[in-house]
């Protein structure tokens, strides 16, 4: 398994992000704010169109007219158009300059846009330069170190991922991810030794149950590593880690002495 996992935007709403202050934004853009974000989780389509249009209208730089772009990115984001919604994503926070918390949230913002486009250079650029405003940010080390995973810069991942860990030593999706780089750097022993302190932390952490087999298949304890798989299947049927369970399950299963007979009238 590679340390590139299913990776989603974190679509911060107007509650969330606040990055135009109601000093700043008129009652009715600050509710079509609202109303714009909120359309991007069930309709993006009619979110874009409504982005698009209120880009169109507002003088741009003005605070509505960002309010307006960060709608039109985060709609981008969710209709698949990654790399122009990143692009939009960092322009914004270039202009947040007297706002270092909207300038972070929208720097974060765009490195995984980045990430979701395929891009970790740039990716990588995006969380460095958020992790200027907030150098111990654990879940920013986190996202960084997935810009390094994807760059197969396994060793300066961990780098990020222990400090990341210093922080705040109860992060079992960090774990799993530090133990999956272990594995892909040939450390099978500090591997499981992330792996079993992740699932301790919670046994049904999926991705770190996908590992366990892996690691297991690895030392040869097949049978175990099937029931392992099998178990992620029954927990969470529909993730990226039951889909890969069951390819390692097809992969490693004992082929049938015979074949089946074709039937005779």
């Amino acid at each position: 398994m590679r340390c590139r996992p299913q990776y989603a935007l974190l679509a911060l709403g107007a509650a969330t992000l606040a990055p135009f202050p109601a000093a700043a934004i008129t009652k009715g853009d600050a509710e079509r704010y609202v109303e714009c974000t909120r359309m991007v989780n069930h309709d993006p389509k009619a979110a874009l169109a409504d982005a698009t249009a209120w880009t169109e209208a507002v003088i741009e730089k003005t605070d509505a007219s960002q309010a307006a772009r960060h709608c039109l990115a985060l709609a981008m984001v969710a209709l698949g158009d990654y790399g122009t919604a990143a692009e939009g994503l960092v322009r914004l926070a270039g202009e947040m300059g007297e706002f270092p918390e909207r300038r972070l949230a929208l720097l974060r913002q765009g490195g995984q846009a980045w990430l979701l486009a395929e891009r970790p250079e740039d990716a990588k650029q995006a969380f460095d330069a958020a992790l200027a405003l907030t150098p111990d940010a654990p879940s920013l080390l986190v996202e960084r170190a997935r810009a390094f995973a994807a760059l197969d810069d396994y060793w300066a991942a961990i780098d990020d991922l222990n400090r990341s860990l210093e922080l705040d030593p109860n992060q079992d999706d960090a774990l799993v991810f530090r133990g999956s780089a272990y594995r892909l750097l040939g450390t099978p022993e500090l591997a499981t030794t992330d792996i079993e302190r992740a699932l301790a932390l919670n046994p049904e952490n999926v991705d770190g149950l996908l590992e366990k087999g892996i690691l297991l298949g690895l030392d040869g304890q097949v049978d175990a590593a099937r029931g392992v798989w099998t178990r992620i299947v029954s927990l969470s049927p529909q993730s990226a880690a039951a889909e890969a369970a069951r390819r390692n399950l097809e992969v490693t299963a004992e082929p049938e002495e015979t074949a089946p007979e074709a039937a005779t009238e």
